[in-house]
């Protein structure tokens, strides 16, 4: 049953049989767990930390997105417009490609 494995912006966690969360490569506990969002590391994939609303600083704002994620190297990247509507892979990255999304929200909102 243990170690349980997981990541967190492409970097690897470990669940121990204590029930605490661990960084793999450092085998320091992760405090608040796996979804501690003050915990989180600059992404594997483009070296980024996140936006500070807690966005894939590679895709930033996405309009009309329900959620999205990059992959961080480790996974297949998505995006969800809601209803059951999500790309996966490469139709995805085909999706985002297209479009501009490459800012946070706040520089969206104060460029107006």
């Amino acid at each position: 049953m243990f170690p349980r494995y997981a990541h967190r912006r492409g970097h690897r966690l470990v669940l121990h049989a204590d029930r605490r969360w661990r960084w793999a490569a450092t085998g320091r506990f992760v405090p608040g767990g796996r979804r501690a969002l003050d915990q989180d590391p600059p992404c594997v994939a483009c070296g980024l930390p996140p936006t500070p609303e807690g966005y894939d600083a590679c895709l930033g704002h996405i309009p009309g997105a329900r959620a999205a994620c990059c992959g961080h190297g480790v996974r297949e990247p998505y995006v969800s417009w809601g209803e059951g509507d999500v790309e996966r892979g490469e139709a995805a990255l085909r999706s985002l490609r297209g479009n501009s999304f490459r800012r946070t929200a706040s520089s969206a909102a104060s460029s107006g």
